[in-house]
C-alpha cells in the first residue's frame, strides 16, 4: 500500500517539492528514488481515506477515524460484503499509519523545542 509519508509530506511525484528536490542528491533525492509505486486500485482507497479523515475527533489528541463513518463510506459506494470486509481493513491500517505519524511528528516538535543542556 502506497506509504502515506510520501503524501503526508507533499513529495507525492507530482507535486512542486519533489521536483525542486530531484537531483539534488543527499536525503531528499535517496527519499524521492525510494518513494513506493501506487498499485491500480489505491487510489480508490487513498480518496476514502483523506475525505474520511475529516470526520475524525480533535481534542488533547488526533483520533481515529469513526468506524461507522468507514462504513457509511462503504455502503454510499456500493460496495459488497466481501469488498467492505477489504475496505474497513485497509481504510483502518492507513489510519493508524496516519496516527503513528502524526504521534512522530508531535514527539519530533517537542523535541525541537525542549531547551538544550
Amino acid at each position: 500500500m502506497y506509504d502515506l509519508t510520501y503524501q503526508q509530506e507533499g513529495w507525492a511525484s507530482e507535486s512542486g517539492q519533489y521536483q525542486r528536490a530531484r537531483g539534488t542528491g543527499g536525503r531528499a533525492q535517496r527519499f524521492i528514488e525510494e518513494e513506493p509505486g501506487v498499485e491500480r486500485g489505491d487510489e480508490f482507497y487513498l480518496r476514502a481515506f483523506w475525505e474520511l479523515s475529516s470526520e475524525r475527533q480533535f481534542g488533547q489528541a488526533i483520533g481515529p477515524v469513526p468506524w461507522s463513518k468507514i462504513v457509511q463510506y462503504g455502503v454510499r459506494r456500493n460496495l459488497d460484503d466481501a469488498m467492505m470486509v477489504v475496505f474497513e481493513s485497509v481504510v483502518r491500517n492507513l489510519d493508524e499509519a496516519y496516527l503513528k505519524w502524526q504521534r512522530d511528528q508531535q514527539k519530533r516538535r517537542i523535541e525541537q523545542t525542549r531547551p538544550k543542556e
